[in-house]
């Protein structure tokens, strides 16, 4: 499938329309709407801002490939590492609680 088809497909799964990809992607909807329909190939500066919108890879929308669960966090990671400083330490501190429960149960085995 072609790079727009990819990204129209996302917008589906994620029930958003290429007015607010461009939004979410900080990129012109003219532009957006271009990449979509083929009629432009973009940099790849722009394949990665639609790609951190659209919460994957640029694989996935690139080349098919399937987001593996390491990738999913990875895409988490990123999303974390753009909140505002209190919104990063809520979440670090979730992580840690979870490491620990995780960890105690390891030991319990």
């Amino acid at each position: 499938m072609s790079l727009g088809k990819n990204i129209e497909n996302r917008c589906k799964e994620l029930g958003i329309g290429t007015k607010e990809l461009s939004e979410l992607a900080n990129i012109p909807y003219t532009t957006v709407r271009d990449i979509v329909l083929g009629k432009s190939n973009p940099s790849i500066d722009k394949v990665k801002k639609i790609s951190i919108a659209l919460h994957t890879t640029i694989d996935k929308l690139v080349f098919d490939d399937d987001v593996s669960e390491d990738d999913e966090l990875k895409l988490l990671f990123i999303e974390i590492s753009r909140m505002k400083n209190e919104n990063k330490k809520t979440a670090k501190n979730m992580l840690k609680a979870l490491i620990v429960q995780n960890k105690s149960q390891e030991l319990r085995i």
